[in-house]
């Protein structure tokens, strides 16, 4: 009997990722009402940056982490690009000096201050945990895995139905044509 892989380590990957895609529908939120108030000569550029990242992390790590938990080998993949992409807008954001701002902390580090890179690796951390159990053996094991004992393998084969008579053979005639001086229906050959 084969033995049934762990799945801790994809279903806490799907968590993740839901909670990541539900962090990104809330910055989404966010970027759509600061765009509304500010206009577009305004360097709101990265604003639109930010909005359009959002869209893609949400619309791939919520079905990844659905499919995921489905155990839909696709998902595993939608899961990476969205870690992907929330990876490579924090280290551009990293790389570039641009001030960090957390609201929800009360951080507000507006002008450039030693706590901004500090703030931006916290929140990269949890897009690099997702990532890494995501890409564990472990998780394609689990994905892969199948249950032997399931429905489809345990339902016997019984043949056809009955009630439905002989069949017929390669040189008889199937039910319902007709050959030359035949009747319709079937009519087993005379014995000799």
């Amino acid at each position: 009997m084969t033995r049934k892989p762990d799945g801790r380590a994809a279903i806490t990957a799907a968590v993740l990722a839901i909670q990541g895609a539900l962090v990104a529908a809330l910055l989404l939120y966010e970027d759509i009402y600061l765009i509304r108030l500010v206009s577009f000569l305004d360097g709101t550029w990265s604003l639109w940056v930010l909005l359009a990242v959002c869209l893609v992390e949400l619309f791939t790590l919520l079905p990844g982490g659905i499919m995921v938990l489905a155990r839909k080998r696709a998902g595993r993949w939608l899961i990476v690009l969205g870690c992907l992409v929330h990876l490579a807008l924090g280290i551009a954001v990293l790389g570039s000096g641009m001030p960090v701002t957390v609201r929800g902390l009360g951080l507000d580090t507006r002008q450039s201050s030693p706590e901004s890179p500090l703030i931006l690796l916290v929140a990269l951390i949890p897009a690099v945990l997702t990532l890494v159990l995501v890409l564990l053996p472990y998780t394609t094991d689990w994905l892969a895995w199948r249950d032997p004992s399931s429905f489809l393998s345990r339902t016997p084969y019984y043949g056809p139905p009955s009630g439905y008579g002989p069949q017929p053979t390669a040189s008889q005639q199937p039910y319902g044509q007709q050959s030359h001086g035949q009747q319709s229906g079937y009519f087993p050959p005379a014995s000799s």
